[in-house]
């Protein structure tokens, strides 16, 4: 594999009998998968990926790191799924690539091999996580999983309703789980249960991750730049050192360009964004606007002709103004998806959402 060391963690066992692995690197590591229908070689890169070394026989993989980038994973056995609906594979839309998973015990697993510089070189290419900081620990995920409850919210009255009054409340969560649960099975099915909760946990536990570590000490930036200890420290601090990738020598290939956050200037603020439709007609065919807002009364607005432009104008905004740490817009399907997901994605974005029927929550409504 090819890795590139970013950072450090300690990783506590997840049972008993494991001894601790301390200090295991989070690298950018490349493996190779065979289709094994059209044959067509694909190398499978991994962002922000644990790196075992030769500790572990096989490499632990985050499935909600995964379906942040995009990845449809389907980690549920076919037959333990409701009504077989399962495909227990990993989808990949951007390059229509399905990926079977096999089954080793209760563990799902890919079958895949380490490349050659000539697969490296040939193989087509699949990002399958996020090549920003991965934070399993973020609120984020919280956030948005309570705002996703609450525009869904009806989900469980109406499941509750439909099996009857009567019925226990054990009896629907069980019958939601699996249609054909009976009294008689479910022992067994508790101790099955049981087993992919311990192993989805060892997923989560093996992805706890410490501060972030940056790539020079405080000592080695003093000494190169002839300043204090302290400004050094602080000089750390308050940089985010992105882009940096360290390979493990010999060398056999250069590195891919992949810098774009280092093109244009850094925002530290938050921005908010909206999309103004008018009933008019500009002389230069326009019929809408994205409008970009700051919290101290800056407006910065880009003619569109349709409202799916919105991705050209997020990056007409990054290259006139710059990058933003932070932006806010509502909840419309053109600004949270496709072409203007991956702008985010690539420059690094920390993007929120309004909550549903609360459109004061955006700056620019009201500027609007």
């Amino acid at each position: 594999m090819i890795k590139y060391l970013d950072q450090f963690c300690d990783v506590s066992p997840f049972l008993s009998e494991y001894e601790p692995l301390p200090n295991v690197p989070i690298v950018n590591a490349a493996t190779a998968y065979h289709h094994p229908d059209s044959g067509e070689l694909f190398i499978l890169l991994f962002n922000q990926a644990l790196y075992m070394g030769d500790q572990v026989e096989a490499s632990l993989l985050c499935p909600n790191q995964m379906r942040v980038q995009g990845v449809v994973v389907d980690n549920c056995p076919i037959h333990l799924s409701p009504n077989r609906s399962s495909t227990h594979s990993i989808y990949v839309p951007e390059h229509d690539l399905h990926i079977l998973l096999q089954l080793d015990g209760i563990v799902s697993y890919i079958d895949t091999f380490c490349p050659s510089d000539d697969d490296l070189e040939h193989g087509t290419w699949v990002e399958m996580s996020l090549l920003t900081d991965w934070d399993p620990y973020s609120q984020d995920f919280l956030q948005q999983e309570e705002k996703a409850m609450s525009e869904d919210g009806e989900y469980f009255c109406c499941l509750v309703n439909s099996v009857g009054t009567h019925q226990a409340l054990s009896d629907v969560v069980l019958s939601s789980v699996l249609p054909s649960l009976t009294p008689e099975l479910l022992l067994e099915e508790l101790d099955l249960r049981v087993a992919q909760v311990l192993y989805m946990q060892s997923e989560v536990m093996a992805t706890k991750a410490g501060a972030h570590r940056g790539s020079i000490g405080m000592e080695e930036l003093a000494r190169c730049w002839n300043i204090g200890l302290e400004t050094a420290k602080k000089t750390i601090q308050v940089t985010t050192q992105c882009g940096i990738r360290n390979a493990v020598p010999p060398i056999h290939r250069r590195f891919r360009t992949c810098q774009s956050h280092l093109w244009y200037p850094l925002l530290n603020m938050t921005v908010y964004s909206d999309t103004l439709f008018t009933t008019s007609k500009s002389t230069r065919s326009n019929t809408c606007a994205q409008v970009f807002v700051t919290d101290f009364d800056f407006t910065w607005v880009v003619p569109m002709k349709l409202k799916g432009d919105t991705p050209f104008a997020l990056q007409d905004f990054i290259h006139d103004i710059g990058i933003l740490l932070h932006i806010h817009t509502d909840n419309a399907k053109e600004l949270m998806a496709g072409q203007w997901k991956k702008i985010v994605n690539e420059y690094g974005i920390k993007q929120t959402h309004t909550e549903p029927y609360s459109p004061w929550q955006n700056w620019a409504e009201a500027m609007i």
